[in-house]
Order: C-alpha cells, then sequence, then structure tokens
C-alpha cells in the first residue's frame, strides 16, 4: 500500500507539473468565465423568455432557466480531450517510461495510479468549469438568474451528469493515448467529433450514434431536445469504450519489452 500511494504521488506531481495542466486550470478559471459572462450577456440582452416572435435572429425559443449556461461547457473539452491525451502518452514521449518502472517493476500499479489520477483530477476540474459557468451565467442575469451557489436540485443533477461526462471523455482519451503512446491518435479521433462530425454522423448513421462524443454531448444539459432522457445509458456505453481500451492497453504494456525506444 505504501509504495502504491509512493507511485501515486509521483504520478500527482508529473501531472501538476506539466504545461498543459497549467494551462488547462487557466482555460477553465479564467476563458471559461470570459466565455460565460459574454453568453450570458447576449441572453439578457435578447430576453430570458424570449422566442422566434420577439427576436427574428433566433431559430427556436430559448431553453428554460436551467439549462441556461450549459451551451458554454463546450469550450473545454477540447481541453480535457488534449489533456487526457497529452499525460496517456507523455512519458513514452519524453522516452521516461523505463525510469518509471526502475523505481518499481510492478506496471499493474503504474497503469492503475496513471489511471486513478487521471480520473479523479479530471472529475474535480470538469466539476469546477461546469460550476464556474453556470455560476458566472446566472449571476450575469441578475435577480433574474436562479439563486447562486445554491441552484435547484435539476441544476445539481444536470451540473453533476456534466461532469462525469467531461470526466469519461478525458479518460477514454487518456487510455487511447497510453495504448498509442502518442497523443496524436486519440486528438485525431476524439477533437474531429466534437466539431459537429460526431453529430452529423449520428444523424445519417444510427451506429455513430454510439461514438464518444456524440455520447457525451447527451450528458450536457445544453437544451431539453440534446439532453439524453437516459443519461445512464450515455454513461454506461462510454464506460465500455474505456473498459475494451483500458484491457487493450494494459495487456500491451504489460506484456511489451519497452527496450531502448521509451
Amino acid at each position: 500500500m505504501v509504495d502504491f500511494l509512493r507511485i501515486l504521488h509521483s504520478e500527482l506531481l508529473k501531472l501538476w507539473y506539466m504545461k498543459a495542466t497549467r494551462i488547462e486550470v487557466l482555460l477553465v478559471t479564467i476563458l471559461q468565465s470570459g466565455v460565460a459572462y459574454i453568453s450570458g450577456g447576449q441572453i439578457l440582452a435578447i430576453g430570458l423568455d424570449a422566442t422566434p416572435e420577439t427576436c427574428s435572429d433566433l431559430i427556436g425559443a430559448l431553453p428554460p432557466l436551467e439549462y441556461m449556461g450549459f451551451d458554454v461547457v463546450g469550450v473545454v473539452t477540447i481541453p480535457l480531450i488534449v489533456l487526457g491525451a497529452i499525460y496517456g502518452a507523455g512519458e513514452y514521449k519524453r522516452h521516461s517510461m523505463r525510469t518509471t518502472l526502475l523505481s518499481t517493476c510492478q506496471k499493474a500499479k503504474v497503469f492503475a495510479s496513471k489511471l486513478i489520477l487521471i480520473t479523479t483530477f479530471s472529475f474535480l476540474l470538469s466539476f469546477l468549469s461546469i460550476f464556474i459557468t453556470i455560476t458566472v451565467t446566472h449571476a450575469t442575469f441578475g435577480v433574474q438568474g436562479l439563486k447562486l451557489f445554491a441552484f435547484n436540485p435539476m441544476v445539481w443533477k444536470f451540473i453533476m451528469i456534466g461532469t462525469i461526462g467531461l470526466m469519461l471523455l478525458t479518460v477514454l482519451s487518456f487510455v487511447i493515448g497510453f495504448l498509442f503512446r502518442t497523443s496524436i491518435v486519440p486528438m485525431l479521433f476524439l477533437i474531429p467529433q466534437v466539431y459537429n462530425l460526431g453529430n452529423v454522423l449520428a444523424e445519417h448513421f444510427y451506429v455513430c450514434r454510439f461514438l464518444p462524443v456524440s455520447l457525451v454531448n447527451g450528458l450536457i444539459a445544453s437544451s431539453e431536445s440534446i439532453f439524453s432522457s437516459h443519461p445512464a445509458t450515455n454513461i454506461a456505453f462510454i464506460s465500455i469504450w474505456i473498459l475494451m481500451i483500458s484491457i487493450i492497453a494494459f495487456i500491451r504494456f504489460f506484456i511489451s519489452d519497452l527496450g531502448g525506444e521509451y
């Protein structure tokens, strides 16, 4: 147990001192707040109960108050994917995996510590991102918005489900990066899906509805039509993605000889 905690502490230091981690924290706390403020101001300008009849720029009516602010959450999706990919492939890219294994010959503990750490860190970061976004949005609404920090049970439900979705997407990016030993593969696979490719494919091909980003989009309560009516199903399918790739990644890591390359 002491040995595992030592490995976990070592992985925490590696993750925390990564440049990508610091950039991600800045994006969550500063950029995300700015985008939420601007978006909230635009909504307030046209009215929280605006419809296409009262505002010609709208395609449809604005969602209920509980859904407002979640449309901005997507801003942090790509940075989280990048963070997971870089952490997953980081030691291979820096050719330092052999050094890590010299400190402990137990590959299972190394893999488990990395997986536990990225899961915990991405959960906290995702929660912070969504909480800040919703808080700033409703602070911009003033008395027309929800009560700050307390919110209501529905909003807290949306926050937690969205947090789980973003966390799972980050972990998936991590295990893909760890499997292929490069951050390029998870980014090429996941980021194009963020830029509406996933939604387009999902509209035309039923099987594409089970792509990771499409599943996560259903966990972000940006509108009543987009939010999944069965979020547990989305979570289960993303978890299956992670489980399958994690098993393959661990088997490759466990049986392969790193040689002098990594």
